[in-house]
């Protein structure tokens, strides 16, 4: 049941102009741990307490779809690119694989711990997943199998993408900050470090490949020029670790939240803050961004789904 709840979070307007970040009026009384939404439109899936995954409407924000076949709570969910498929990952190292209109699903095995991540290749035929078990693998779907597998050997791999063609992975590593390793035999080709040697707890590019955004331990989003291979700038005012990143769909606005119980909007053409949203989730809220009329959903501090605008 979606329940009727009057918004409690505050925004704290910061120096920079141009938007408008406004919570829609009714929030989602339901407990969520993840988000991913759909690549059109205003549906995003996020994984449950309860165990389901569930497809939610950002704008009207009734639940359209209820998938049940977890076990364990999902804390991992990707929507495929061509929205056809719904990936979650469970805490007990179970990957589920939806089919967005019959609902659905497959189960693919190998980890031997909780999963972190997922991430769709641009096709939507390969899946990325990071666990708690320090492996980073490649799924492919046709054929339900691991075709690859990366060992982090103690640098604690957190969050992966695909580049444009497919052929490299950009990873978050506590050992060697952001990485590059190829997607084809899973060599390590670069550690781009940085961060205070703290580590990178998520990662996240731009629709051009141009650009990245990390998660630092030490408070701080990196901005990196992926073309050059250096870091641009580091965005700072958060209080304690950035936990999650995500760059919306035009690559405008970037929105980071942390374990100091805040999510901060920015401008990321002119590296400056947008807002900050108080009251998140201590956890670390994750982030993310509807495809269609800036929405961006966030986990509040009571765990209840919230709804925000981003308008200029």
């Amino acid at each position: 049941m979606i329940a009727a709840l009057v918004c409690s979070a505050t925004l704290v307007a910061t120096p920079a102009p141009a938007y408008s970040v406004n919570q829609v009026g009714k929030m989602i009384g339901q407990e969520a741990l993840c988000f991913a939404f759909a690549p059109s439109g205003y549906r995003f899936a996020a994984g449950m307490a309860d165990n389901s995954v569930k497809v939610f409407d950002a704008k009207t924000r009734k639940t359209l779809k209820t998938l049940k076949g977890h076990k364990f709570p999902a804390r991992a969910v990707a929507w495929s690119p061509k929205g056809r498929r719904i990936a979650s990952g469970a805490e007990n190292a179970e990957i589920r694989v939806w089919d967005v209109k019959s609902g659905n699903s497959f189960s693919l095995t190998g980890h031997q711990r909780g999963i972190q991540w997922l991430a769709f290749n641009r096709s939507g035929t390969r899946l990325l997943s990071t666990s708690d078990d320090d492996t980073l693998r490649v799924w492919d779907l046709n054929k339900r199998k691991t075709v690859l597998t990366i060992k982090g050997n103690g640098i604690n791999l957190y969050g992966a993408r695909y580049n444009r063609a497919g052929t490299r992975i950009i990873v978050g590593t506590l050992g060697k900050g952001m990485c590059l390793y190829s997607a084809s035999n899973g060599k390590l080709l670069k550690s781009f470090g940085e961060h205070g040697g703290v580590g990178v707890n998520d990662v996240d590019i731009n629709s051009s490949y141009t650009r990245a955004v990390t998660a630092g331990r030490d408070g701080k989003v990196g901005v990196w020029d992926l073309k050059k291979s250096k870091r641009i700038s580091y965005l700072q005012g958060h209080k304690d670790w950035v936990m999650r990143v995500s760059l919306s769909p035009n690559g405008r606005l970037l929105a980071s939240s942390a374990a100091d119980g805040t999510v901060r909007v920015w401008d990321m053409n002119g590296l400056k803050p947008v807002a900050t949203l108080q009251n998140q989730s201590y956890m670390g809220s994750p982030v993310a961004w509807s495809a269609s009329s800036g929405y961006l959903v966030t986990i509040g501090s009571d765990y209840f789904v919230r709804i925000y605008t981003v308008t200029k």
